[in-house]
């Protein structure tokens, strides 16, 4: 069966627009705002607090998940 591009894109943007009405207006402005290096850097945040509390967990296991939204990105700047 033959790929349609135009029937992704419109598969996504049904899915993007789901998932913005159930966003608040502040959660919009959050992730409209919001980069790959914000989210590292709450991570390390998170990670030097936890240390300091001796409450550590591993969040380098978001390694995959952080290359999982690289590529995600990399899917999104194609629509």
């Amino acid at each position: 069966m033959a790929s349609h591009p135009q029937v992704h894109a419109t598969v996504f943007q049904l899915a993007l627009l789901n998932f913005q009405t159930t966003l608040s207006d502040k959660e919009k402005r959050q992730f409209g705002a919001t980069t790959l290096h914000d989210l590292n850097v709450t991570i390390e945040t998170i990670q030097q607090k936890q240390k300091s509390e001796r409450k550590l967990r591993a969040i380098s296991k978001l390694g995959r998940f952080l290359e999982g939204i690289k590529e995600y990105d990399k899917i999104i700047a194609v629509f």
